[in-house]
């Protein structure tokens, strides 16, 4: 299935996405102990990074069908790395290969940079997951929830 189109989501698609965001209900409860929330995927931006040129959430399409939805910034920590915050796709398309579908798609478009992203330690699927793509574990560090994240580098 690579018939998909990828857009930029804006506050225009914020009750799209938050809806989509609501199928994800336990994962946000594992990874962060509360609800996902559309506005915060959105707007979370490190402070000095400027929202509007280096913050995108790209959704992926099958026709007007949202599949799945990957969150990145650009050139952080340092310029030529992204960092990928989500990347979540569609309970019912889950297992399918398109989380690798569309992080090549991704890779491709910002080739050369390196890709990070970050991986809770009770994630284990994801862990798994970005392990099959080429990232490698940097290093891991407590977050303010008490739970181990793992900084991974592709």
């Amino acid at each position: 299935m690579n018939d998909f189109e990828v857009k930029l989501l804006t506050q225009n698609s914020l009750q799209e996405l938050q809806a989509f965001i609501d199928l994800f209900n336990d994962f946000f409860q594992l990874c962060e102990g509360k609800k996902g929330s559309a506005a915060g995927i959105l707007t979370a931006c490190p402070p000095t990074k400027d929202i509007q040129q280096d913050k995108f959430v790209l959704g992926f399409y099958q026709k007007e069908h949202l599949l799945g939805l990957i969150d990145l910034i650009a050139n952080y920590p340092q310029n030529s790395t992204w960092t990928i915050g989500y990347l979540l796709i569609h309970p019912s398309y889950q297992r399918q290969g398109l989380g690798a579908q569309f992080f090549h798609v991704l890779e491709q478009a910002i080739s050369p940079n390196k890709m990070r992203c970050v991986v809770q330690e009770q994630n284990e699927r994801a862990f798994k997951f970005w392990q099959t793509l080429g990232f490698k574990m940097v290093y891991q560090r407590e977050d303010n929830l008490g739970k181990w994240l793992t900084r991974l580098l592709f």
